[in-house]
């Protein structure tokens, strides 16, 4: 038995360099694949990335500034034969804000209506997203006096799950960041 046991150690001794090779590139990559389902790889689709927001349709409900924050919803609709997703904060509301997100060409673009009337233009930073932490960077805005004023700048939609969500929207007055503002959904059935 002991015998057996020894030529059993002898023959995995035997494993030529090449075997080890393959084995020691084989656990790095199961290693490699579990650290980046773990962290988020980034790089993301525009177009499939737009596809999946569309599936937020519907009423969001939650609460505003952080998660034991002031109640608040949210609303998604897709209107114009699918090629537009409107986001409503705030919905009914007299401080009710509109973004509207589309393609635009190569790039999935969110046009931000802002309650101070100036309308804050960004896109998707696909170099930067994830598939569940989707970025958003300031390209330009309208009715905009300078990027002095008070504006949206940037911002993340974060897909908790298939039915959680959490948007933080960062506020700047010129290069200073002033606050942001953050909620913290559920979607309501």
């Amino acid at each position: 038995m002991r015998s057996q046991q020894f030529r059993q150690v002898q023959n995995l001794g035997r494993l030529t360099a090449g075997g080890l090779a393959f084995v020691a590139i084989f656990v790095f990559g199961l290693l490699a694949v579990a650290a980046s389902e773990e962290s988020g790889e980034k790089g993301v689709d525009p177009e499939a990335t737009f596809e999946e927001l569309k599936k937020l349709a519907g009423h969001w409900e939650g609460t505003h500034t952080r998660k034991d924050g002031p109640p608040d919803a949210v609303s998604y609709r897709v209107t114009t034969n699918g090629t537009i997703l409107i986001e409503r904060v705030h919905p009914g509301g007299e401080d009710e804000m509109v973004s509207v997100y589309h393609m635009d060409g190569d790039n999935l673009v969110r046009k931000h209506y802002y309650i101070l009337g100036n309308q804050p233009e960004m896109k998707l930073d696909t170099a930067n997203s994830t598939t569940s932490t989707l970025r958003f960077v300031f390209t330009g805005a309208t009715n905009l006096k300078s990027e002095d004023d008070l504006h949206v700048h940037e911002g993340e939609i974060r897909l908790v799950g298939q039915d959680a969500l959490e948007l933080a929207w960062a506020v700047y007055e010129g290069d200073e960041k002033m606050g942001t503002n953050a909620f913290f959904l559920s979607r309501k059935k």
